[in-house]
């Protein structure tokens, strides 16, 4: 046995209410989009067009040539990009490299600078003025000076100490300072009364010639 069907006061189901209800919001809907078609076209029709003032050719003032204005949306290809990069990295490493040997440059005449003395408080005053020259150098100048003087570079103040003791050794170290040469061979000479460079007789062979010259008497 059918159940029967609910209807409403329209004699529809509530399926046949939803589609009359979907037809009637797409009818409104299409009805605004109309109007408001019909707005801006009247609208439109009420602007006048107007065309854009041209600029005549530019004029040449003296030698210099006429201003050319760009075309918008205009981009490097790329191969250009390409070739502006390599010219700017071949620029920056040349750079570098001039201003690396710049500073070795300020740095070897920084040194010359810098004299060790003989006198009392001369080594600590040579060590002192060491350490203020290497500390005023910035990393990469740092790095070079270590480079050069073959030292591993660490830290900053280990680098540093490390060239101050290397340049403190250097100027006192008794090994690098030659010794003068003593003529011990001509002060023994002189005491045997014998001319530099000659050698000594025996005292047999000295017995030996006295006795030669007592019987030619």
């Amino acid at each position: 046995m059918k159940q029967p069907v609910a209807v409403d006061e329209r004699s529809e189901t509530k399926a046949e209410e939803k589609e009359r209800l979907k037809r009637e919001i797409a009818l409104a809907e299409t009805k605004e989009e109309d109007e408001e078609l019909q707005r801006l076209r009247k609208r439109a029709a009420s602007l006048r067009i107007t065309e854009k003032r041209k600029r005549g050719p530019e004029a040449s003032i003296g030698n210099s040539p006429p201003m050319v204005t760009p075309s918008k949306g205009q981009r490097l290809s790329t191969e250009a990009k390409q070739r502006i990069e390599e010219i700017r990295y071949s620029q920056s490493g040349k750079l570098d490299s001039s201003s690396l040997l710049e500073q070795v440059r300020k740095l070897s005449l920084s040194m010359k600078h810098v004299t060790a003395g003989c006198g009392p408080g001369a080594r600590e005053q040579y060590e002192a003025d060491c350490l203020e020259l290497f500390e005023a150098l910035t990393v990469d100048e740092l790095k070079e000076a270590c480079k050069k003087e073959k030292i591993g570079y660490g830290k900053r103040e280990v680098a540093i100490k490390r060239l101050v003791t290397r340049r403190v050794l250097q100027a006192y170290d008794p090994i690098n300072v030659p010794l003068p040469v003593t003529p011990s061979g001509a002060k023994r000479s002189t005491k045997t009364g014998q001319k530099p460079g000659s050698k000594a007789l025996p005292a047999s062979d000295i017995s030996d010639d006295e006795d030669e010259d007592s019987e030619s008497e």
